[in-house]
């Protein structure tokens, strides 16, 4: 009875140790199973937290600004010779001038310009005195260059226009002329006058229409392309700008390029199947918003679409990243 029942004890005892060697075996997978998922749950709050940080800084570096209306240009600078109808009038030496009309005042036919007195007729004791009356209506100047009866419409129709236009900015044409003589000037400023400059670097055809500047004003005027060969083109103006009835060479800013709108960084523009946008910014959020680009200038761009102080997300590569993400 003994022997049984210390057998009894041993087969007892055998599954209690094996029960053992399972619970130890479970617990040490537990261990491993909360280990690796207290792992897998740190590496995700790491990566949340950089990527987190990540867009806190780059919200951070977004750059708004607001859409402000204005012109943008591309020009060309060009030095032009100027060609009008004119009259040039002369005295002969050794007269003393006394000027009876001012610079740029239009005067009417027969108006009396000048006065000139000879030291040398004085001295007989006969009259003295000359005047000068204007022979037609136009506005008064006293420069002169001797190119005013030489330089005329329809000597442009048989001369080489580059060679004349070489010539006048050189000031060898300027012998060909009365300028030892002249003293005033008559311009018709009723009639049009003609610009001729160097055609290079701007597409340029007969008939149609150019805009340009005359350096130092803001004022644009635009002129109709009668003539573009020899590298040389000859642009009609009516009427004539004030600034251009005095001197024969002027410096002028020829637009090629010019759009007006809402002024914005081209680098805010995004394309989205074909089609430009902006991100507008409103209450805190940012909105692709379709705009019409009316031109680009090198790093900055015209547009239409919006209204003028929206603001306007300056670097949206942030917002693209965020938006792949």
């Amino acid at each position: 009875m003994e022997n049984n029942f210390e057998k009894g004890l041993v087969e007892d005892f055998v599954p209690r140790r094996e029960r053992m060697k399972r619970r130890e075996k479970a617990k040490r997978i537990r261990k491993i199973v909360f280990y690796v998922f207290t792992c897998i749950a740190g590496v995700l709050v790491i990566t949340w937290t950089v990527s987190a940080v990540e867009r806190l800084m780059d919200w951070r570096s977004m750059q708004v600004i607001p859409a402000k209306y204005g012109v943008l240009e591309e020009i060309k600078e060009k030095k032009a010779v100027v060609v009008r109808r004119e009259t040039a009038l002369t005295v002969p030496k050794p007269y003393s001038i006394r000027y009876l009309v001012a610079d740029g005042v239009r005067v009417r036919k027969g108006a009396l310009l000048l006065k000139a007195e000879s030291p040398e007729i004085n001295r007989t004791g006969e009259e003295t005195n000359l005047k000068l009356y204007s022979p037609q209506a136009g506005t008064v100047y006293k420069k002169t260059d001797g190119l005013e009866s030489v330089l005329t419409f329809s000597s442009l129709k048989s001369l080489n226009l580059n060679s004349v236009y070489d010539k006048v900015t050189k000031g060898v044409m300027e012998s060909q002329g009365k300028k030892g003589d002249s003293v005033i000037k008559i311009v018709d400023n009723l009639s049009p006058a003609y610009l001729l400059f160097p055609s290079s670097g701007i597409n340029l055809e007969e008939g149609s229409r150019i805009s340009f500047r005359i350096s130092g004003s803001e004022d644009v005027f635009s002129g109709t392309i009668e003539q573009d060969s020899n590298n040389i083109s000859m642009v009609k103006i009516s009427p004539v700008p004030q600034d251009l009835m005095a001197d024969r060479l002027c410096n002028i800013e020829v637009i090629t390029k010019r759009a007006a709108g809402l002024v914005v960084p081209a680098s805010s523009l995004v394309e989205r199947d074909g089609v430009f946008g902006v991100y507008a910014v409103s209450a805190g959020n940012m909105q692709w918003t379709e705009v019409e680009v009316k031109g680009i200038f090198n790093d900055q761009a015209v547009i239409t679409g919006i209204n003028p102080g929206q603001e306007i997300v300056v670097n949206p590569d942030t917002i693209l990243r965020t938006e792949k993400t």
